[in-house]
């Protein structure tokens, strides 16, 4: 929480938040980090739909299934 208030939203869950929007049809995502021990407890910072990020991540789901697809067809 305290990076979050000094630095902004956590981009390592980049790929996190834009996966969530790819399945749910999303326009943005709301990142919140909360310590009840903060004078202002509650970050919220919005983001948006990465339309780049999400084909990324489509590619690589669709490569990933073709290579399982491949290694079960050499297993049968």
């Amino acid at each position: 929480h305290h990076d979050c208030v000094l630095n902004g939203w956590d981009r390592t869950y980049k790929w996190q938040i834009q996966g969530a929007m790819m399945v749910t049809g999303c326009p943005w995502w709301d990142f919140v980090s909360y310590n009840p021990y903060y004078k202002n407890p509650l970050f919220i910072f919005r983001v948006e739909r990465d339309e780049e990020l999400i084909k990324q991540l489509t590619d690589g789901i669709a490569e990933m299934e073709k290579a399982v697809k491949d290694i079960k067809e050499r297993a049968e």
